[in-house]
């Protein structure tokens, strides 16, 4: 097989996708919780993240020939998609994980589709899941029941988990929010809703992480 990914099949192009995600997304939530463990300021923390992660993906567009000129109605969107998904969503999970293990973080982030879908079943004007994703949504929200049960009951856990885990559903709220803002916006890469934390907003990771590192030595 080829070293080159643009000549792989399509079967190995999916199976290597799918294993950085695992490996990407699964293991950012715990690089958050050693951070934070370290004492770095959750603000500062995050920033250090989206700004890097921001011009990367920035660059990256440059070379691939992209336009990085952006309408003010663009700007518009981009500002409010940043600050739903950045200050509200990324920088949430940052906050939850100082009061819940990284690995609670990531299975209630892991529901963010289920949320996406469910936004998307009552907003005009965006597609309606077809019974079988209505079953899927039953089931996913079932399953956040099982998860959580414990902890709700007051079997495990306490009233600083139990906010630690509100603070995370809200941020995936605040995130659901910003991916559907973002289908306005043609300059926004939000189309491919990344998730909490993986810093997935080139124009918006660069904005608001500098406002936020302004903010940087705010710790609550």
């Amino acid at each position: 097989m080829t070293l080159n990914p643009l000549n792989w099949s399509h079967k190995t192009k999916l199976i290597a996708a799918f294993a950085t995600l695992y490996v990407v997304w699964s293991t950012t939530y715990l690089a958050i919780r050693i951070g934070l463990q370290a004492d770095l300021p959750p603000a500062l923390f995050m920033a250090m993240r989206s700004l890097p992660a921001g011009l990367l993906m920035l660059a990256f567009a440059k070379w691939r020939g992209r336009s990085l000129k952006v309408s003010k109605r663009d700007m518009r969107t981009i500002v409010v998609v940043g600050i739903f998904l950045l200050v509200g969503g990324q920088y949430g999970t940052f906050l939850a994980e100082e009061r819940i293990p990284s690995s609670l973080a990531a299975l209630i982030v892991a529901l963010l589709p289920l949320w996406i879908a469910t936004a998307e079943s009552v907003v005009p004007g965006m597609d309606r899941p077809t019974w079988r994703g209505y079953l899927g949504l039953t089931v996913g929200f079932a399953g956040l029941g099982v998860l959580l049960w414990p902890r709700l009951t007051g079997v495990s856990g306490g009233r600083f988990e139990l906010i630690g885990i509100g603070i995370q559903i809200l941020a995936t709220w605040l995130w659901t929010a910003g991916s559907i803002i973002s289908g306005s916006c043609d300059t926004c890469v939000g189309h491919a809703r990344p998730l909490p934390g993986s810093g997935g907003q080139s124009p918006e990771s660069v904005s608001w992480a500098s406002a936020i590192s302004a903010k940087g030595s705010w710790k609550p």
